[in-house]
């Protein structure tokens, strides 16, 4: 089953989400009291109610489910983030602090998870995986990690396991960063003619420019926008 949940924007420096639960109780009668008693009961149970998580900077995600259970069958869920503003040196998006989707296996089988990227659209343009962009597969201490790389920001998803056993949970959390005059060695390269030159200075130029016309052109539209795809299946270890 493949559900789509849409991570919007608030128009608060980059989008945070807000943890509103409100639950107003006009009639004292006992009649009413029991009814809110009775949806309370009903809400804890199957935990399918719509909420907000404040995850950073301008940045609301909004999820169907309280939680994604794994209960002996493949389970697939696609989410899609959007992201208002994007431009270089702009402050980290992280959700590691709140905010990120949380993951349990209440069945009785181990369960797998991965990542996958269904779709990039950059300022407007359908961006193509292994072309534009290249998604990776790596373990950083005992997290595991999909890093999304081509541009001159980094997007990664991140697990603190991979794999869960039986009761076990965890959360799938994001973080999206764009360091502004990004001297890293990997930026440095060198031409034809032995001068080295900064190739994060040139792709931020670029970027940059693509991204003051969008916003000029499409002040309405987010940036960037990625739907993932998050696969939990049963483990074969």
């Amino acid at each position: 089953m493949e559900e789509k949940e849409k991570i919007k924007d608030i128009n608060i420096s980059h989008k945070p989400k807000k943890d509103n639960i409100i639950i107003t109780v006009l009639k004292k009668h006992k009649i009413g009291i029991l009814l809110v008693i009775f949806l309370c009961m009903v809400s804890s149970t199957f935990a399918w109610f719509v909420f907000n998580n404040t995850v950073n900077i301008a940045l609301t995600t909004q999820v169907k489910a309280w939680n994604i259970e794994f209960s002996d069958q493949d389970e697939e869920d696609t989410y899609v983030i959007e992201i208002a503003d994007l431009y270089p040196g702009m402050a980290t998006i992280n959700t590691a602090s709140g905010g990120g989707i949380p993951i349990t296996n209440s069945g009785e089988i181990a369960a797998d998870i991965s990542v996958d990227i269904v779709s990039i659209t950059l300022f407007g343009e359908l961006q193509k995986a292994g072309e534009d962009y290249i998604l990776e597969k790596r373990q950083n201490n005992s997290e595991t990690e999909f890093v999304v790389s081509g541009y001159p920001f980094i997007l990664t998803f991140k697990l603190s396991s991979d794999y869960l056993v039986s009761g076990a949970s965890t959360a799938l959390n994001y973080s999206l960063e764009w360091v502004y005059e990004n001297t890293d060695p990997s930026c440095y390269k060198t031409d034809e003619d032995g001068e080295t030159y900064n190739q994060c200075d040139i792709d931020d130029t670029y970027y940059g420019e693509k991204s003051y016309d969008f916003s000029v052109e499409s002040p309405n539209s987010s940036s960037l926008v990625i739907e993932m795809k998050m696969n939990v299946t049963q483990s074969n270890t």
